[in-house]
């Protein structure tokens, strides 16, 4: 559990930091990508949450990076939990 918790503070700390004066552009969703592979999200949750991410900034007009900081939050979190977001992933994975 503690080896858990500390790969999810240093993804969740390599991920703040790519937010910081960023540009909301294909650059910044690419190091996105990067940076949530090689947290071992592996292909479909990337590709998963960066879909959802550009839907949502293009939805709600999102031109801040702490707002599509927060987006992105909310869909890691919707995803982990077991609800109906959860069947929605769990639809489109490959697993």
């Amino acid at each position: 559990m503690d080896r858990l918790k500390a790969g999810l503070s240093k993804t969740s700390s390599n991920l703040s930091l790519l937010f910081v004066g960023a540009r909301i552009d294909e650059d910044l969703y690419e190091e996105l990508e990067a940076a949530l592979l090689m947290s071992d999200a592996g292909m479909d949750a990337t590709q998963f949450l960066l879909d959802g991410l550009r839907r949502k900034v293009k939805e709600d007009k999102l031109l801040d990076a702490a707002a599509v900081k927060a987006a992105l939050k909310v869909l890691m979190t919707d995803m982990l939990r077991p609800s109906k977001s959860r069947s929605n992933w769990a639809a489109t994975s490959r697993w």
